[in-house]
């Protein structure tokens, strides 16, 4: 319970500090917070997405700002020993500027920014990240969504894919798979999702939920088990 209180602590914190520098931006803005875990990874964040000058479902540029907490579980292999299991817990932060294309049934994005990090074991270290994401609207129920980010001197690559169904006006039932992979660790994940519960709050307007579980894999470790996550989004 420490790391995790101590995971979105720094998360929401970091996303309370992104949602007052978006009030400088013209234009719509997607702000969005989440959490997440399983017993070998927990992590956190808080993010804006801008559309300067513009509507979030139009072409157009795109900026966006993350900050992001975590902990993981790194598998540290000595020549005449197997993998061992060793916690690792950081901070870190990324800012990327992009373009989303808007197509009759499709929309896609390719972002490309800076990142900081710090953890205890590695340090404080700066990188950079090439991201893309896209969704096409297979027909009136159905959608398929897609994100792949990969991040330079980390050596870091995260990939997800997730089909939707929507059932209901607005809400959506989906099937989710990832996969991640850098050094000392790679992990998969599958599972369901539901997605766009929404609630009225005070001086938010409409705040979208969604959630997630299923199981993971750390193939490093090789180690499985189940994983669970929320996250929460608003428009302004």
């Amino acid at each position: 319970m420490t790391h995790m209180s101590g995971c979105c602590g720094r998360g929401a914190a970091v996303c309370m500090v992104v949602f007052w520098i978006s009030d400088a931006f013209a234009g719509e803005t997607w702000v969005s917070t989440g959490v997440g875990g399983s017993g070998d990874t927990l992590y956190s964040y808080g993010g804006v997405t801008f559309a300067p000058g513009g509507s979030l479902n139009d072409e157009g540029l795109r900026t966006r700002l993350w900050g992001k907490a975590h902990r993981f579980n790194d598998g540290v292999k000595p020549s005449s020993n197997p993998a061992t299991d060793v916690q690792i817990s950081g901070t870190g932060a990324e800012a990327e500027l992009g373009w989303q294309f808007v197509g009759p049934a499709w929309r896609s994005a390719v972002y490309a920014g800076g990142v900081w990090r710090d953890d205890a074991m590695r340090g404080s270290r700066l990188g950079m990240n090439l991201a893309a994401e896209a969704s096409y609207e297979l027909s009136a129920r159905w959608r398929l969504i897609g994100d792949v980010k990969y991040t330079f001197r980390f050596d870091e690559v995260w990939a997800q894919l997730r089909p939707e169904f929507e059932y209901d006006d607005g809400l959506y039932l989906g099937l989710v798979s990832s996969a991640s992979k850098g050094p000392g660790y790679s992990i998969v994940r599958g599972g369901a999702s539901l997605g766009g519960l929404s609630y009225a709050v005070p001086w938010m307007g409409d705040v979208y939920v969604s959630i997630e579980a299923g199981a993971e894999y750390n193939i490093t470790m090789k180690n499985n088990g189940p994983y669970a996550a929320l996250h929460i989004g608003f428009a302004y």
